[in-house]
């Protein structure tokens, strides 16, 4: 299925879309950011790729993706060529959204175009092969330089989107926190995800317990945000055995990998 709030153009109506093929950059195809539309998993994604030849060879690839949902990338005048397995259009030839979705459904969003900045929720599985990949970037080349912050999520988790992002790409659902009512209690039992501090969850002792060595250990981290980057954390800890963690009221997240316990507040 595809978003129905971002209609594909059409050949008569955009001579600017472009179908699945491979173009020369500067010669059959210009520079700058295109958008396309694919669907919302892996075998029904749109494989894309940025070329700095026509070898064939690995090391010709500047950079590629999967891509799901409503997706941008951008093409540069240094790229020789660039091959797309679905059709995109160039961004400048078709139309702002006339409102910013609420709900966010899986694939990229331009901060200010698609999508207000905030805080948003999500809902993931409970381990790393049911968890949710995202991504804040400064530029849509698909390049790893382009990545401000990123994480795979267990559990419920917030994101932050800030007003300096230019896009954040999603693998998994997310709504704004403002649209979910706050929970009637805190919760005392924690399994892995995040948890806000006032709205999840109180202040106090946690207790957890984890196995006897690293592969065993339990990641924790305290953090004053919830952006993903490191600046975020204020005290961290791979722990093993049985372990405590006081979150204190000045904290704005917990973020446990392992279940724990509110033992004393």
């Amino acid at each position: 299925p595809r978003p129905t709030d971002t209609p594909e153009p059409t050949p008569t109506t955009n001579p600017y879309l472009y179908s699945s093929g491979t173009y020369l950059v500067n010669t059959e195809i210009q520079p700058g950011i295109y958008q396309g539309v694919a669907g919302y998993d892996f075998f029904d994604s749109c494989y894309w790729e940025r070329l700095s030849s026509l070898s064939g060879n690995f090391d010709a690839i500047i950079a590629n993706d999967n891509s799901v949902g409503n997706f941008y990338v951008e093409l540069k005048e240094t790229d020789y060529a660039f091959t797309v397995h679905c059709s995109i259009a160039l961004l400048d030839s078709l139309p702002e959204p006339e409102a910013l979705p609420t709900s966010l459904v899986p694939g990229m969003y331009i901060v200010g175009r698609d999508v207000q900045p905030g805080i948003y929720q999500g809902q993931a599985g409970a381990d790393f092969i049911d968890s949710c990949y995202w991504e804040r970037v400064s530029g849509v080349s698909g390049e790893f330089g382009d990545i401000i912050a990123n994480d795979n999520n267990v559990g419920n988790y917030y994101i932050e989107i800030k007003e300096t992002d230019f896009a954040i790409n999603i693998q998994c659902p997310l709504e704004p926190i403002e649209s979910i009512p706050m929970p009637e209690e805190f919760l005392t039992i924690l399994e892995p995800g995040i948890y806000i501090v006032g709205r999840d969850i109180q202040a106090g002792t946690y207790k957890g317990q984890a196995g006897d060595d690293f592969l065993g250990s339990c990641y924790w981290e305290r953090v004053s945000g919830v952006s993903g980057e490191f600046g975020d954390i204020i005290a961290n800890d791979n722990a093993v055995g049985q372990y405590y963690i006081e979150v204190a009221p000045s904290d704005f997240a917990l973020n446990v990998s392992c279940p724990v316990e509110l033992v004393s507040d």
